[in-house]
């Protein structure tokens, strides 16, 4: 932890740069001037305002931990439980067929990504589509995970026999690297779109899951297999989910954050999903651009994967120093503290994440529907889109920009909420928030900072 408090200070040097940097390009709001009728630089402070006085009104009104009580939820009617078993089968043999279908075209369809379905099935159908899913539906991923299907059939492991379970540093290292590994294929790699690197990696990496399945068992998915973990985590926001006893409940959203349990597995999930947040926001800014422009091939790579692993870096420094200092505050051990707060800050990932995709969702996934109607460019036309044009009208600039900036104030607004609630399980009200003032802080940077990535890129 030493490490971490000489960091911040390169930490917060970093955070300036991109805000200074960013500031100048979003004086006239998203998309240029004249999109929406406040500057990029007012809409984040004040942001950053806003989760300031959050804070202030919780700490005004809230004397007690509450969402505990409230994430058990109450018991929904049996046949929604009989509705979600039926879906969940569909959804398995859907998820089967899509991997499939992915696979199929990365290997054997066009060469060219921008005449392959299989990225958007990778980018946009798997990665941003569970995204922003699970915080609405809950563990989606995990009803209808083709992982998980396949997992039953690995040999080597009896049903119900005794499983040695993985050591916690595997599952520290690995859950976070297969996040870190897409995040590099999407926006540190110089071909993002290749459908046959996407088919070669998707191999690779569903064998190596069942191989760890074959060694530690079944339950190794839910330790330390990337997405398995990362989407439960995100479906702690969401208002469904299931008690030990497998029942359907209804909750209030956000409460389910109060029982993830901390561990240094969340721990570098979290922080690692949000540096490559922070990189995406980073990477679309007009003097990061500037400086790629001429960069082609591997030495585009190496240029991002540098930008990629210092925003992670960043992010940890940032995190771990804001840590360290709540510790000295109240007195706890840094580490601990640092693996308890951890997962108050799911919020922030699923709304920049929310707010960075609203561009691919509405255009994306139109230019979808017309790639599965002829998935491997043979004149097909099964679904009757095929001769589809995307509409890029359909939604105007102002209006998304107006979706990003609710994405993002919701977003840090539920972190505020879940970070208070922690801090009142853990110590008696004046000291959690004099204990929690380095935290917000972080949250308030976040808030201004996320804001003007968002709204200048």
């Amino acid at each position: 932890m030493r490490l971490a408090t000489r960091s911040l200070p390169v930490g917060l040097g970093a955070l300036g740069l991109v805000v200074a940097w960013a500031e100048p390009a979003g004086a006239h709001g998203f998309g240029g001037e004249g999109v929406l009728p406040f500057a990029s630089w007012q809409l984040a402070w004040s942001a950053g305002a806003v989760v300031a006085a959050t804070f202030a009104l919780l700490g005004a009104t809230w004397s007690r931990p509450r969402l505990v009580g409230a994430a058990v939820g109450r018991p929904l009617p049996a046949a929604f439980d009989r509705a979600a078993g039926v879906a969940a089968l569909v959804g398995r043999a859907v998820a089967l067929a899509v991997l499939a279908l992915l696979l199929a075209t990365a290997m054997f369809g066009p060469a060219r990504g921008a005449s392959n379905v299989a990225p958007l099935l990778l980018y946009l159908t798997f990665w941003i589509a569970f995204q922003v899913l699970s915080p609405l539906v809950g563990d989606l991923w995990g009803a209808v995970s083709p992982l998980d299907s396949l997992a039953g059939l690995v040999p080597g492991r009896r049903p119900g026999g005794p499983v040695e379970p993985a050591p916690q540093l595997l599952s520290q290292l690995l859950a976070p690297a297969g996040l870190l590994g897409l995040a590099w294929l999407e926006l540190a790699y110089h071909a993002p779109g290749s459908p046959r690197v996407i088919g070669w990696l998707t191999v690779a990496y569903v064998v190596g899951q069942l191989g760890l399945v074959a060694r530690f068992g079944r339950g190794w998915l839910g330790q330390g297999e990337s997405f398995t973990v990362y989407f439960a985590l995100l479906a702690s926001l969401a208002p469904f989910h299931r008690d030990t006893a497998d029942r359907l409940r209804l909750r209030p959203p956000v409460a389910g954050l109060a029982t993830v349990a901390a561990s240094p597995v969340l721990l570098g999930v979290v922080v690692s999903t949000l540096g490559a947040v922070a990189y995406d926001g980073l990477s679309r800014l007009p003097w990061w651009l500037e400086l790629t422009a001429d960069r082609r091939g591997w030495s585009l790579t190496l240029v991002n994967t540098i930008g990629l692993a210092w925003m992670v870096a960043v992010v940890a420094a940032l995190y771990l120093g804001a840590a360290r200092a709540s510790a000295w505050l109240s007195r706890r051990d840094p580490d601990e503290v640092a693996r308890a707060f951890a997962p108050t800050l799911v919020p922030l990932a699923v709304s920049l994440t929310a707010a960075h995709y609203v561009w691919p969702v509405v255009f994306d996934g139109q230019a979808l529907l017309v790639q599965l109607s002829d998935p491997f460019a043979k004149g097909w036309d099964l679904l009757g889109t095929a001769d589809w044009y995307i509409n890029y009208t359909l939604v105007s600039p102002a209006q998304v920009a107006w979706v990003q900036l609710a994405c993002v104030l919701v977003g840090h607004m539920a972190a505020v909420v879940a970070l208070f609630d922690r801090g009142l399980e853990r110590e008696q009200p004046d000291v959690a928030r004099r204990a929690l003032y380095p935290l917000l802080g972080l949250l308030v940077a976040s808030a201004v900072v996320g804001m003007l990535l968002v709204l200048t890129a």
